[in-house]
């Protein structure tokens, strides 16, 4: 017993100093804009001759250049003093794993011949191409058909994977039988469906538990469908019901953040006109 602890002491003191500086956080990476222009939402026209003093991933502070580089030390400085700097833009419905002006023969196309897995590869492509247009957050409302492939994107960017905006993604969203594509083929044949298909209540509360358990930070419920309603005057009855949104509600509230819940039509939209499932 009394080598044994002798050998853990000296475990112990060897494997200390180590074990103190890997608790030690490193100090966050600081960085200086020189902006020539800045654009703030705040004031009525772009601020001259601003600086911007980043901390990690957190911007410190934001003031006159003068006064903001006294501050800054040794932080990495960028020059963009000929040049016009705005925040990053906000993208708050986009279907990263869509191309194209969606048709619903190009919707059906891709639904029908591309893999998830291809789909998730041409998403990529996309968060990178809207992190080069100035987005710098997405809020992706559902995989139309592609499962959880926006949990898998946004976990890519997160670690430093692929390059792209900050995401927040709402899976597949769901609807009851019969209101959302793909819809017209015969009913011998089994097609993708382009979002997760829930008939009454315990249906609605498993979807949301299970997209919750998968990564949904939002959870999309379909109002109610353009491509259903027979004529512009005469709305879909498959309009969205209280009961309905309630349901989602109840599970969503201590489990996952907000919903959304899109509508085309006037009837959608107002609570007191919404249909029963």
């Amino acid at each position: 017993m009394r080598r044994c602890s002798a050998r853990l002491t000296v475990l112990f003191i060897a494997l200390g100093p180590g074990l103190v500086s890997a608790q030690t956080a490193p100090a966050p990476k600081r960085i200086l804009i020189h902006a020539g222009r800045l654009i703030d939402g705040i004031a009525d026209s772009a601020r001259r001759e601003q600086g911007i003093l980043i901390e990690g991933e957190r911007i410190a502070e934001v003031g006159p250049w003068a006064a903001i580089a006294a501050k800054a030390g040794t932080a990495e400085r960028i020059d963009l003093s000929a040049m016009t700097v705005l925040p990053g833009l906000i993208d708050a419905h986009t279907h990263i794993l869509l191309n194209g002006d969606i048709t619903a023969q190009d919707y059906d196309d891709q639904l029908l011949k591309e893999s998830i897995p291809y789909r998730a590869i041409r998403a990529t492509a996309n968060v990178r191409a809207s992190l080069m247009n100035g987005f710098t957050a997405l809020r992706d409302l559902e995989t139309e058909g592609a499962m959880y492939a926006d949990v898998d994107v946004k976990t890519a960017i997160a670690r430093g994977v692929i390059p792209g905006p900050r995401m927040f993604v709402a899976t597949r969203a769901f609807a009851p039988t019969g209101m959302y594509p793909l819809s017209g083929y015969s009913w011998e044949l089994r097609v993708p469906e382009g979002v997760q298909i829930v008939d009454g209540a315990d249906q609605i509360r498993k979807a949301v538990r299970e997209q919750v358990k998968y990564g949904a930070d939002w959870i999309k419920v379909y109002a109610d469908r353009r491509y259903s309603r027979p004529s512009p005057t005469r709305p879909t009855g498959w309009a969205r019901s209280s009961r309905r949104t309630r349901w989602a509600g109840r599970v969503l509230t201590p489990r996952s953040g907000p919903g959304s819940t899109p509508s085309s039509t006037a009837m959608g939209s107002r609570p007191s006109s919404w249909s029963e499932w």
